[in-house]
């Protein structure tokens, strides 16, 4: 008998994927395929129109119709002599159809980079701030931009902001307002004046932006983030960057004042309540050193041993089981993503089958609406080189996660999740270039 050598699943989209096959390696090739598509792998409940369809002497077919983030599987038999019925039949991998479809948009492209969506003009949908640094090749390697959200169509607006390259953004409303400031880090690259780190606060007066020249140490290619640190109900903040020091600073009626924790170099630091008391914990890490928890007591930070492995360079929080506390996905090293569940403050890795990549960014978002957050990855993979910019959505199904390719995008890919078309469910950004 002969059968397809492969069938294969390509061009995944929210509601269709193609099915490619080839002929048998030996022998004459077969007079006809058929091919099946079913939810199930016993096909027992093929799709209407996917029941034994009659391809003829075809070698493709794109299958149309299909429920977003829906699980498929796919055959194709081959008939060498359809008057009898005898056939052979090969299975394609099973194939996950993509929670997002994959358009083009007005946004600059850039890598070492931000982005964050807020609704920083109040008027009910999500604007965006980006900054990274452009094509290798551009004069000017920095970049920074507002867009403008109307009702779903983003328009670059001027602005006060500094153009950054290996930056953070963040968006809090410090002065208690009712109005979006910006937080943000980066680095200002000039061929004769080097390169030069800065952290800027920027109040939002009415859609106009402004330094508030609030003092605070320049910070790259690190973390920063607005944070009630000591519980008074206004928005304090904490800085990290390579090769800097860690910096927490406290909001005193608009004037930050802070100190630095001078032994702490790391590649980030959250913030996490991971022992469910109320107050501001954190966690931080870097490549060859113990991953650390200090937990906050009264304003009292201690390092507790909570179980995490080290060498951890990236790290989101969400409660990604519903129970109640915060669970952590790190990366570890360069290539290893994981997640650890929070069991009453002592965290346990969960096994997770997690995609192999060299890792730029994560983030948790629920993208199928379901209660639960799935995880959204990207780093560089590849059958060999780990040349290619890989999107996964990690999908969560009460606690269970199953991973699919979403898109191959540019180099190096910085991710964020936002409803940006205001139909009640999480688009996503990806920078790259």
């Amino acid at each position: 008998m002969v059968r397809p050598a492969s069938v294969t699943i390509e061009e995944i989209g929210s509601d269709t994927f193609t099915v490619h096959w080839t002929a048998p390696e030996t022998g004459s090739a077969p007079t006809k395929y058929y091919l099946d598509v079913d939810n199930d792998s016993d096909f027992n409940s093929p799709l209407s129109g996917y029941d034994n369809k009659d391809m003829g002497t075809a070698t493709s077919l794109v299958v149309t119709g299909l429920d977003v983030g829906s699980l498929y599987h796919s055959r194709v038999r081959a008939y060498k002599d359809s008057t009898t019925g005898q056939s052979t039949s090969t299975l394609a991998d099973p194939t996950r159809t993509s929670i997002f479809n994959v358009t083009t948009d007005p946004f600059q492209d850039l890598y070492y980079g931000d982005a964050a969506f807020g609704d920083y003009d109040n008027d009910g949908d999500l604007d965006l701030v980006l900054c990274g640094k452009m094509k290798i090749n551009s004069d000017e390697p920095q970049f920074t931009s507002l867009y403008r959200n109307d009702s779903g169509t983003y328009t670059q607006v001027s602005s006060s902001i500094m153009d950054l390259c290996f930056c953070t953004v963040d968006w809090g409303d410090y002065d208690n307002d009712g109005d979006l400031d910006l937080l943000m880090t980066g680095q200002t690259q000039d061929t004769s004046l080097g390169s030069t780190n800065h952290t800027v606060i920027y109040r939002n007066n009415n859609g106009t932006f402004e330094d508030i020249g609030a003092g605070l140490a320049g910070v790259s290619r690190g973390s920063a983030d607005w944070i009630d640190l000591d519980g008074d109900g206004d928005l304090d903040v904490s800085l990290t960057g390579l090769s800097d020091n860690t910096y927490l600073y406290y909001n005193n009626d608009g004037v930050f004042e802070g100190f630095s924790i001078d032994s702490l170099d790391v590649d980030y630091f959250e913030p996490i309540d991971f022992d469910n008391d109320g107050d501001v914990d954190f966690i931080m890490g870097e490549t060859y050193s113990p991953t650390l928890v200090y937990r906050n007591d009264d304003g009292q930070y201690t390092s507790v041993d909570v179980g995490l492995p080290d060498g951890t360079t990236k790290a989101e929080i969400a409660d990604f089981d519903g129970d109640g506390d915060l669970d952590i996905a790190l990366l570890i090293g360069s290539y290893t993503f994981t997640i650890y569940r929070n069991d009453n403050g002592t965290f346990q890795d969960i096994g997770a089958d997690l995609p192999l990549l060299s890792g730029s960014d994560m983030v948790w978002g629920d993208v199928t609406n379901n209660g639960y957050p799935d995880l959204i990855l990207t780093g560089l993979g590849g059958d060999s080189a780990w040349d290619t910019q890989m999107v996964y959505t990690c999908l969560n199904e009460a606690g269970s996660f199953t991973c699919s390719l979403v898109d191959n995008i540019g180099y190096v890919g910085s991710l964020a999740l936002g409803d940006m078309d205001n139909d009640n469910d999480l688009d996503m950004l990806a920078l790259s270039v």
